[in-house]
């Protein structure tokens, strides 16, 4: 009989690390604070977008800016041949919108601070951790006047 290796689980503080490859200081904040949504992006090193890439990236460059981005992709829907995978995506955000209006927002979106060497658009001073649909399901409320 062949004895299996049995998987251990290391003991690794998961909160000292930072996924982006620094490690995180003991004294950094985990405080829960309201923070502007203009100053706030979509983090352009994260491999998941929701925008189409071609909008993504005129807003990484800061030649759109958020609700722009979003009129923009409203429109494209609009249009024929729009793909069913975008419409419904932005269907599931508008219900995620919806749903916010209705229960508020029951897990925060986390950011980090934008640093020199990242090159953000001006004005922009936090990236999106975790949270994106959460961020944009937030521009559809504040473009609806019901943020």
């Amino acid at each position: 009989m062949v004895k299996r290796k049995r998987a251990r689980v290391a003991a690794v503080d998961f909160e000292a690390v930072d996924q982006y490859g620094r490690v995180a200081q003991k004294h950094e904040s985990t405080e829960l604070k309201s923070i502007p949504l203009e100053i706030i992006r979509p983090d352009p090193d994260q491999p998941r977008r929701i925008l189409p890439e071609d909008l993504a990236q005129q807003l990484r460059h800061g030649q759109l800016a958020p609700p722009d981005a979003l009129h923009k992709w409203q429109r494209r829907l609009q249009q024929a041949g729009a793909s069913p995978e975008e419409k419904r995506e932005m269907g599931e955000l508008a219900q995620l919108a919806h749903s916010i209006s209705l229960n508020g927002l029951i897990s925060p979106i986390t950011v980090r601070r934008v640093h020199e060497q990242d090159a953000a658009p001006p004005g922009v001073a936090y990236y999106i951790v975790t949270g994106e649909r959460r961020y944009w399901a937030h521009w559809l409320l504040k473009m609806d006047g019901r943020e």
